[in-house]
């Protein structure tokens, strides 16, 4: 059984209300969160209405009560047992990859779905480099996003229960260790 755990000695998860993807952007630049995607990046991969959204988090960065960014899970399908996941964590640090393994870990642990999947124009994702899961590429859409004057790609990457079972659940478990 996975615990949907939400938070860290290092990052907390805060259930935020619903927002879409130009919401979220706009959230954060009134925060002054510097290192995030485009307006039109976020309007093509987070939701496009509140409606799609299964649950959200604002990220605090613990001891210092710093936003640290906002992540989405959102578009469940419990019929396909999938869910869309958007990491929003430009920070790139110990407190982004704690918070983006515990959103995932939220998404197994709450609903009985067989994948978690990220739409991104990134390369990889910084965010769960550090845990030990495997994170598929399962496509690349090129040239899928108008940003700024450029068509950029966009890669689909998923992490499986099964997987996360494996090497997920133990490496937050001893997140979960080290802040006790």
């Amino acid at each position: 059984m996975i615990f949907p755990y939400t938070e860290t000695h290092k990052a907390a998860l805060r259930l935020s209300h619903s927002m879409d993807g130009p919401a979220v952007h706009e959230f954060l630049q009134k925060e002054e969160m510097s290192g995030l995607d485009s307006l039109d990046v976020f309007t093509s991969t987070w939701p496009r209405s509140r409606d799609e959204v299964a649950a959200q988090f604002s990220v605090e960065e613990l001891g210092t009560g710093r936003l640290a960014g906002f992540t989405s899970l959102h578009r469940l399908s419990p019929h396909s047992r999938y869910v869309q996941g958007c990491l929003a964590l430009p920070g790139g640090d110990a407190v982004a990859a704690e918070a983006a393994a515990l959103t995932v870990n939220y998404a197994f642990a709450m609903w009985n779905i067989r994948k978690v999947h990220f739409w991104t124009v990134a390369e990889g994702l910084p965010g769960l480099a550090a845990t030990p899961v495997t994170v598929l590429c399962e496509a690349t859409l090129p040239e899928y996003v108008y940003d700024r004057g450029t068509l950029l790609d966009i890669n689909i990457f998923a992490v499986y229960r099964d997987e996360w079972e494996r090497h997920g659940v133990p490496y937050v478990t001893a997140l979960l260790q080290e802040s006790a």
